[in-house]
């Protein structure tokens, strides 16, 4: 376990600065655009190649490894000149669908791994739009996941990454390492799922599912095609209700996000689990107005 951690994250954190020479030199950055990308500054991508080749020494399944590799490839692209919704989409259910092969020779099955797959890796490139969230969320989903052979090695390698990403972020992962770490998120699940498959298994990672079903069913609401992004997201609205300078603010939107992760991983190991994971949801939901635009942030698409 701590050998796995630590070479991981000194893979991630030694290679993390030459990847961001990389991408200023491509420029392969993120431009501030006074609506969705709301930073401050020009900030390099990459980031998610660093992740992935901390990870990479441990990827010993050739199968998952094709197919995540696959997955950072296509966000790659997409860093590099947009792709089209349905383009990401078509080849995320191919993705899925081979993934779910690994699980089950099930059709039925099948479909429902490829259609969970799917939302795993949108939910996880969704909740990539603050410094530090992302891989905080899904370093605390891993760390309690139960059978995944790589999670430590995820681990480390976000820990490398958050030492440039914790606010204000130096580098940013990128589609690319946002869809390769849904995809790392969906094969934990998968494993977890092939035991047993338990409502308990989502719930590490379930502020993911919250945001991404949320923030659709908002989109819908508001007329508005649920394809197209917003700066409505869980983070978004608690960032807006925290008080303190921009960076005071993001750090402490970071540890929210993480303080919820925890509780609702805490929720897997009582009584009754769903039901008050669901009560959970409802209050967050309507505290938050998760299925409404906050004033100043419904023109930002």
């Amino acid at each position: 376990m701590m050998l796995e951690t630590s070479i991981s994250f000194i893979i991630s954190f030694s290679i993390m600065p030459l990847v961001m020479r990389i991408a200023k030199k491509l420029k392969i950055v993120d431009k501030p655009d006074g609506m969705l990308k709301s930073h401050q500054k020009v900030t390099p991508y990459l980031g998610g190649l660093a992740i992935y080749a901390g990870v990479l020494p441990f990827l010993k399944d050739t199968k998952f490894l094709t197919l995540a590799s696959f997955t950072l490839i296509l966000g790659l692209i997409d860093d590099i000149k947009p792709i089209s919704w349905y383009s990401r989409l078509g080849a995320e259910l191919i993705v899925g669908w081979f993934m779910s092969s690994i699980i089950t020779q099930n059709l039925f099955m099948n479909a429902v791994y490829t259609f969970l797959f799917v939302l795993i890796v949108n939910a996880t490139n969704m909740i990539d739009g603050m410094d530090g969230v992302c891989a905080t969320i899904v370093v605390f989903g891993m760390i309690f996941s139960s059978s995944s052979a790589i999670k430590w090695a995820v681990v480390g390698s976000l820990f490398g990454y958050l030492m440039y990403n914790f606010p204000p972020a130096k580098i940013f992962m990128g589609d690319a390492g946002s869809y390769f770490l849904g995809s790392v998120v969906a094969y934990t699940m998968f494993s977890d799922l092939k035991i047993s498959f338990n409502f308990k298994t989502f719930l590490p990672f379930w502020i993911l599912f919250l945001d991404i079903l949320s923030g659709v069913i908002r989109r819908i609401i508001a007329h508005r095609s649920p394809f197209k992004g917003d700066r409505d997201h869980i983070y978004d609205k608690i960032w807006r209700r925290v008080k303190g300078s921009k960076v005071a603010r993001d750090r402490k939107t970071v540890f929210i996000m993480a303080a919820l992760s925890c509780l609702f991983t805490f929720l897997r190991y009582i009584q009754f689990s769903i039901l008050v994971a669901l009560a959970a949801s409802v209050v967050i939901v309507l505290f938050l107005k998760m299925f409404r635009y906050d004033e100043g942030g419904n023109d930002n698409e």
